[in-house]
This record gives C-alpha cells, sequence and structure tokens, in this order.
C-alpha cells in the first residue's frame, strides 16, 4: 500500500470521507494515509481537489520520528498490504 501526508487546512471532512478505513489524523489538517493510488496526484483527485483548495500531497517512501506508537503502527501495517 502506498502512503501519503495529506495537509488540507479546514477539509477533514474530505479526507474522511475519501479514506474512511485507511486514514491517521497526526494533527487538525495533517493526515497519513493509506491507499493503492500510484501517485499525489491520484489522491489529489480522489479528494475532489480544485484549484480553489489549499492542500499539499506528498509520497512517504520512508519515515522516523517520535510520536504516538499508533502512527508507527498504522504505517506499518500499510507496509504489509
Amino acid at each position: 500500500m502506498n502512503k501519503y501526508l495529506v495537509y488540507m487546512p479546514g477539509e477533514s471532512v474530505r479526507v474522511e470521507r475519501s479514506f474512511p478505513n485507511t486514514k491517521f489524523r497526526i494533527s487538525e489538517d495533517l493526515w497519513a494515509i493509506g491507499t493503492d493510488l500510484p501517485t499525489p496526484g491520484a489522491v489529489c483527485e480522489k479528494l475532489g481537489i480544485h484549484e480553489n483548495i489549499n492542500m499539499v500531497v506528498i509520497a512517504i517512501t520512508t519515515y522516523y520520528g517520535r510520536y504516538d506508537m499508533n502512527l508507527w503502527q498504522t504505517l506499518e501495517a500499510w507496509d504489509k498490504t
């Protein structure tokens, strides 16, 4: 499964609706997303992004840090699918 960081100020409902079972909220506007979609552009399309919404999608190829253990467990589970 591919992993992405999605930053969408004020658009959390859009993320929750588009990825109901494969999302992890890192902060109010920052999400980790697991999906079979191949590119950040494809993630934008699924989110229904248009030119009036500010957002960034970044592919996660590797990760490291200190944070809530649930994030690391979620990312590891996505690595296995």
